[in-house]
């Protein structure tokens, strides 16, 4: 998957919380409410005025290549995107397999490759992508080739990606002649 072109991200980013739930209230002044979402997905407003003419025409151009809500891409939460004391792999793990990285409230997370090289070992130190483990940033799925029974693994901290997409088509207004204003919604999906 393609990564969020435009780092940092401008100031004055609104994110809100999605739980998708439902809300029943009845004349008694009873309610009830649930969800079936395990975890919140985040959608953010990214304020177009906030950025100079070469993010906003990065942004237009990228918004653009994934065809609008139509492909997903990995974007870094500007407000949470690193778990620190990370267990990535345990003891219940040898032999090798395939497993996920989680951070701390259980929820899964797709790791930045550039950052999970600072795994270590409990018993041989430090282990190394691309020989003692793989991880398909994409998919968010680790491959450990081997581990002792007695081994766990750890990172010190993980900066990670969310899968997202925008939400409508890229459209833009032309505030006066030739400077455009744009409203761009990005939500988090699964």
């Amino acid at each position: 998957m393609d990564i969020f072109p435009v780092s940092p991200l401008p100031a004055n980013i609104t994110r809100q919380f999605k739980f998708n739930a439902s809300v029943a209230r009845y004349d008694s002044g009873a309610r009830q409410a649930f969800s079936a979402w395990q975890k919140p997905l985040y959608e953010w407003q990214i304020p177009w005025n906030n950025m100079n003419e070469t993010k906003q025409n990065t942004l237009a151009s990228f918004a653009k290549d994934m065809f609008g809500p139509v492909t997903p891409f990995l974007m870094k939460d500007p407000y949470d995107y690193v778990v620190n004391s990370v267990v990535a792999v345990s003891t219940s793990q040898t032999q090798g397999g395939t497993l996920q990285i989680f951070d701390t409230k259980s929820f899964s997370i797709r790791v930045d490759t550039t950052t999970i090289g600072s795994m270590t070992s409990n018993l041989s130190g430090f282990v190394t992508l691309g020989s003692e483990y793989d991880y398909d940033q994409d998919t968010g799925v680790l491959t450990v080739n081997t581990i002792a029974s007695t081994d766990f693994w750890t990172a010190q901290s993980l900066q990670y990606f969310r899968k997202v997409a925008f939400k409508d088509d890229y459209s833009d207004v032309s505030v006066i002649w030739n400077i455009f204003g744009s409203r761009m919604t990005i939500e988090e999906i699964v």
